[in-house]
């Protein structure tokens, strides 16, 4: 009998350690709800038009007309993604409309090398702004003055 008795506990011992794993007793903990602040992206431009600014002639060359000095007010490092120049009208925008301008953002120092603006940085990195009369642009646009506006996007950097 006591084999047989002995048999089945080590049979019984070795079929629960292969089929359930080992024979233990278990217990879970969960803390309290935690909290963690998501971070933020903003930003300011201070923008200042170039003293002087004047575009022509209609040949496609870059003028410079301002630029602006950026402030990180978010929580998060932020680069340069791009910037755009939005062309408004003239003026007189039935002999001379937008469509004869062109306009681009350059970012400067740090940032045009992929540099960081830094969360708190306040007015220490910048871009620039020019714009160009195109070459196709007809007499009609001298003499007139261009309203333009001007995007700058800021974002975050994926970790590698």
């Amino acid at each position: 009998m006591r084999k047989i008795f002995g048999g089945a506990m080590l049979f019984s011992a070795v079929g629960a350690t292969i089929l359930g794993g080992a024979l233990a007793w278990q217990d879970t903990q969960i803390t309290d709800f935690e909290t963690v602040d998501v971070g933020t992206v903003a930003f300011a431009i201070d923008y200042t038009e170039a003293p002087g600014a004047m575009l022509g002639p209609n040949d496609d060359s870059p003028n410079l007309v301002g630029g602006g000095l950026l402030s990180n007010t978010g929580s998060l490092n932020l680069y340069w993604v791009g910037g755009a120049v939005g062309m408004a009208g003239t003026s007189n925008n039935a002999t001379c409309n937008a469509a004869n301008f062109v306009g681009t953002v350059t970012p400067l120092a740090d940032l045009a090398f992929g540099g960081e603006l830094s969360a708190g940085e306040l007015g220490q990195q910048g871009f620039q702004v020019d714009i160009a009369v195109k070459s196709s642009a007809p007499e009609a646009c001298m003499g007139e003055t261009l309203t333009y506006t001007v995007a700058v996007t800021m974002g975050t950097q994926p970790v590698n």
